[in-house]
Protein backbone atom coordinates (compact mmCIF):
# COMPACT_ATOMS: atom_id res chain seq x y z
CA UNK A 1 0.00 0.00 0.00
CA UNK A 2 1.17 3.73 -1.02
CA UNK A 3 -0.47 6.60 0.92
CA UNK A 4 -1.10 9.75 -0.53
CA UNK A 5 -1.31 13.19 1.09
CA UNK A 6 -4.30 14.88 -0.51
CA UNK A 7 -5.23 18.80 0.41
CA UNK A 8 -8.25 20.72 -0.85
CA UNK A 9 -9.03 24.34 -0.89
CA UNK A 10 -12.80 25.67 -1.48
CA UNK A 11 -14.23 29.46 -1.81
CA UNK A 12 -17.91 29.78 -2.93
CA UNK A 13 -19.25 32.84 -3.99
CA UNK A 14 -22.44 34.91 -4.54
CA UNK A 15 -20.76 37.39 -7.38
CA UNK A 16 -18.32 36.53 -9.53
CA UNK A 17 -14.84 37.77 -8.36
CA UNK A 18 -12.29 39.14 -10.71
CA UNK A 19 -11.21 36.33 -13.12
CA UNK A 20 -8.09 34.83 -11.72
CA UNK A 21 -4.68 35.22 -13.44
CA UNK A 22 -3.95 31.59 -14.34
CA UNK A 23 -0.75 31.67 -15.69
CA UNK A 24 0.50 33.56 -12.41
CA UNK A 25 -1.11 30.83 -10.35
CA UNK A 26 0.23 28.16 -12.66
CA UNK A 27 3.92 29.18 -12.01
CA UNK A 28 3.35 29.05 -8.14
CA UNK A 29 2.26 25.24 -8.66
CA UNK A 30 4.88 24.20 -10.74
CA UNK A 31 7.38 26.33 -8.23
CA UNK A 32 5.83 24.24 -5.75
CA UNK A 33 5.83 20.59 -7.75
CA UNK A 34 9.88 21.41 -8.39
CA UNK A 35 10.58 22.00 -4.80
CA UNK A 36 9.27 18.54 -3.96
CA UNK A 37 11.44 17.71 -6.99
CA UNK A 38 8.85 16.50 -9.12
CA UNK A 39 8.97 17.30 -12.82
CA UNK A 40 5.26 17.14 -14.56
CA UNK A 41 5.05 15.79 -17.64
CA UNK A 42 1.30 16.02 -17.97
CA UNK A 43 -0.51 19.37 -18.82
CA UNK A 44 -4.37 20.40 -18.87
CA UNK A 45 -6.28 23.45 -19.09
CA UNK A 46 -9.92 23.87 -19.38
CA UNK A 47 -12.32 26.69 -20.73
CA UNK A 48 -15.51 25.25 -19.09
CA UNK A 49 -17.39 24.35 -22.12
CA UNK A 50 -15.24 21.36 -23.89
CA UNK A 51 -14.09 18.30 -22.25
CA UNK A 52 -10.54 18.82 -20.82
CA UNK A 53 -7.86 16.57 -21.41
CA UNK A 54 -4.10 15.78 -20.37
CA UNK A 55 -1.73 17.08 -22.49
CA UNK A 56 1.58 16.66 -22.94
CA UNK A 57 3.82 19.20 -20.92
CA UNK A 58 5.78 21.12 -22.88
CA UNK A 59 3.88 20.52 -25.71
CA UNK A 60 2.03 22.47 -28.21
CA UNK A 61 -0.82 22.61 -26.24
CA UNK A 62 0.52 23.90 -23.44
CA UNK A 63 2.60 26.05 -25.55
CA UNK A 64 -1.07 27.60 -26.38
CA UNK A 65 -1.96 28.43 -23.32
CA UNK A 66 1.28 29.82 -21.91
CA UNK A 67 1.08 32.53 -24.91
CA UNK A 68 -2.78 33.19 -24.53
CA UNK A 69 -1.71 34.56 -21.16
CA UNK A 70 -4.60 32.19 -19.86
CA UNK A 71 -7.59 34.37 -21.59
CA UNK A 72 -10.35 32.00 -22.57
CA UNK A 73 -9.25 29.45 -19.55
CA UNK A 74 -10.51 28.83 -16.10
CA UNK A 75 -8.53 25.89 -15.07
CA UNK A 76 -4.90 24.57 -15.18
CA UNK A 77 -3.35 21.12 -14.17
CA UNK A 78 -0.33 19.27 -13.45
CA UNK A 79 0.22 15.82 -12.63
CA UNK A 80 3.34 13.89 -12.84
CA UNK A 81 2.83 9.90 -14.10
CA UNK A 82 5.42 7.12 -15.09
CA UNK A 83 7.74 7.45 -17.76
CA UNK A 84 6.09 6.03 -20.97
CA UNK A 85 2.15 6.62 -19.35
CA UNK A 86 -0.75 6.46 -21.71
CA UNK A 87 -3.28 7.37 -19.11
CA UNK A 88 -2.02 9.87 -16.78
CA UNK A 89 -5.55 10.31 -15.39
CA UNK A 90 -5.24 6.90 -13.56
CA UNK A 91 -1.37 6.24 -13.17
CA UNK A 92 0.00 9.46 -11.92
CA UNK A 93 1.81 9.87 -8.64
CA UNK A 94 1.25 13.77 -8.45
CA UNK A 95 -1.39 15.81 -9.49
CA UNK A 96 -2.48 19.12 -8.38
CA UNK A 97 -5.59 21.48 -10.37
CA UNK A 98 -6.94 24.71 -10.25
CA UNK A 99 -10.40 25.51 -11.08
CA UNK A 100 -12.76 28.82 -11.64
CA UNK A 101 -16.18 27.83 -11.91
CA UNK A 102 -18.33 30.84 -12.16
CA UNK A 103 -21.14 28.41 -13.76
CA UNK A 104 -20.93 26.69 -10.25
CA UNK A 105 -19.82 29.95 -8.06
CA UNK A 106 -16.61 27.81 -6.93
CA UNK A 107 -13.20 28.29 -7.11
CA UNK A 108 -10.97 24.99 -5.99
CA UNK A 109 -7.14 24.13 -5.54
CA UNK A 110 -7.01 20.11 -5.33
CA UNK A 111 -3.24 18.37 -4.53
CA UNK A 112 -2.64 15.04 -4.08
CA UNK A 113 0.98 13.43 -3.72
CA UNK A 114 2.05 9.90 -3.11
CA UNK A 115 4.55 9.47 -0.50
CA UNK A 116 7.53 9.22 -0.35
CA UNK A 117 7.27 12.67 -1.83
CA UNK A 118 4.96 14.52 0.19
CA UNK A 119 4.34 12.65 3.47
CA UNK A 120 1.31 13.96 6.13
CA UNK A 121 2.74 15.54 8.91
CA UNK A 122 5.91 16.67 7.99
CA UNK A 123 7.18 20.58 8.21
CA UNK A 124 7.12 20.13 4.31
CA UNK A 125 3.56 19.30 3.75
CA UNK A 126 2.91 22.10 6.23
CA UNK A 127 4.84 23.88 4.19
CA UNK A 128 3.06 23.18 0.79
CA UNK A 129 -0.27 23.61 3.15
CA UNK A 130 0.79 27.58 3.59
CA UNK A 131 1.55 27.87 -0.37
CA UNK A 132 -1.68 26.56 -1.63
CA UNK A 133 -3.56 28.90 1.36
CA UNK A 134 -1.90 32.10 0.33
CA UNK A 135 -3.20 31.27 -3.48
CA UNK A 136 -6.83 32.60 -3.00
CA UNK A 137 -9.15 33.76 -0.04
CA UNK A 138 -10.69 30.48 0.87
CA UNK A 139 -13.67 30.00 2.59
CA UNK A 140 -12.38 26.38 4.00
CA UNK A 141 -10.03 23.49 3.30
CA UNK A 142 -9.85 19.32 3.92
CA UNK A 143 -6.52 17.53 5.01
CA UNK A 144 -5.75 13.73 4.96
CA UNK A 145 -3.90 10.31 4.04
CA UNK A 146 -4.88 7.49 2.34
CA UNK A 147 -4.26 4.70 0.50
CA UNK A 148 -3.46 5.87 -3.06
CA UNK A 149 -5.36 2.94 -4.28
CA UNK A 150 -8.46 4.71 -2.70
CA UNK A 151 -9.27 7.40 -5.15
CA UNK A 152 -8.05 10.00 -2.65
CA UNK A 153 -8.40 13.02 -5.54
CA UNK A 154 -12.13 12.15 -5.93
CA UNK A 155 -12.42 11.93 -2.05
CA UNK A 156 -11.28 15.72 -1.43
CA UNK A 157 -13.84 16.52 -4.33
CA UNK A 158 -16.97 15.25 -2.29
CA UNK A 159 -16.56 11.72 -4.31
CA UNK A 160 -16.52 8.38 -3.02
CA UNK A 161 -14.23 5.32 -3.49
CA UNK A 162 -17.08 2.86 -2.46
CA UNK A 163 -14.93 2.23 0.74
CA UNK A 164 -17.04 4.87 3.34
CA UNK A 165 -18.74 4.13 5.68
CA UNK A 166 -22.97 4.49 6.09
CA UNK A 167 -22.24 7.93 7.72
CA UNK A 168 -19.29 8.77 5.43
CA UNK A 169 -21.61 8.26 2.27
CA UNK A 170 -24.75 10.10 4.51
CA UNK A 171 -22.39 13.22 4.70
CA UNK A 172 -21.42 13.24 0.95
CA UNK A 173 -25.37 13.14 0.03
CA UNK A 174 -25.94 16.01 1.99
CA UNK A 175 -22.97 17.58 0.47
CA UNK A 176 -23.91 16.86 -3.06
CA UNK A 177 -27.44 18.64 -2.15
CA UNK A 178 -26.32 21.87 -1.13
CA UNK A 179 -25.75 23.81 -4.25
CA UNK A 180 -26.03 27.24 -2.55
CA UNK A 181 -23.01 29.01 -1.15
CA UNK A 182 -24.16 29.57 2.31
CA UNK A 183 -25.68 26.09 2.48
CA UNK A 184 -22.05 24.79 1.25
CA UNK A 185 -20.40 26.65 3.87
CA UNK A 186 -23.01 25.19 6.73
CA UNK A 187 -22.69 21.68 5.67
CA UNK A 188 -18.70 21.65 5.43
CA UNK A 189 -17.85 17.66 6.18
CA UNK A 190 -16.97 16.46 9.28
CA UNK A 191 -15.35 13.12 8.46
CA UNK A 192 -11.55 14.63 7.24
CA UNK A 193 -9.12 14.35 9.96
CA UNK A 194 -7.73 18.19 9.51
CA UNK A 195 -10.11 20.98 8.24
CA UNK A 196 -9.32 24.01 7.91
CA UNK A 197 -11.65 27.24 8.27
CA UNK A 198 -11.04 30.66 7.50
CA UNK A 199 -11.74 33.61 10.43
CA UNK A 200 -13.57 36.00 8.17
CA UNK A 201 -16.56 33.39 8.46
CA UNK A 202 -15.80 31.62 11.67
CA UNK A 203 -14.94 33.82 14.38
CA UNK A 204 -16.08 31.21 16.77
CA UNK A 205 -14.15 27.89 16.08
CA UNK A 206 -14.88 24.41 17.57
CA UNK A 207 -10.87 23.71 18.84
CA UNK A 208 -10.35 20.41 17.18
CA UNK A 209 -10.18 22.42 13.65
CA UNK A 210 -7.15 24.23 12.39
CA UNK A 211 -7.70 27.82 11.37
CA UNK A 212 -6.23 29.34 8.42
CA UNK A 213 -5.65 33.06 7.27
CA UNK A 214 -3.68 33.84 4.42
CA UNK A 215 -0.86 35.23 6.33
CA UNK A 216 -0.35 33.14 8.93
CA UNK A 217 0.62 29.37 8.18
CA UNK A 218 -1.23 26.50 9.56
CA UNK A 219 -0.35 24.04 12.09
CA UNK A 220 -0.73 20.77 11.86
CA UNK A 221 -0.98 19.07 15.59
CA UNK A 222 -1.22 15.57 15.23
CA UNK A 223 -0.97 13.02 11.71
CA UNK A 224 -3.59 13.32 9.78
CA UNK A 225 -4.03 9.44 8.41
CA UNK A 226 -7.08 7.92 8.05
Amino acid sequence: MTNATAIGFFSHFEDAPARPDLIAIYDKLLAMFRELDLEPNWFAAGDGQSRTQWRKFGGAFHQKVMESGGVGYQTVSLCVAPSGSKAPAYDNFAEVSFIFSPVGRQVDLTLVVHEPHLVAGTQRCETVIAELASLWSWDYGFGFARDSAKMPMGYVNGGISRTETPEELRSIEKWYAAYQPTERRERVRDIFHTTWLAQRIWPAHSPTVVVYTTSSMPILTAPFVL
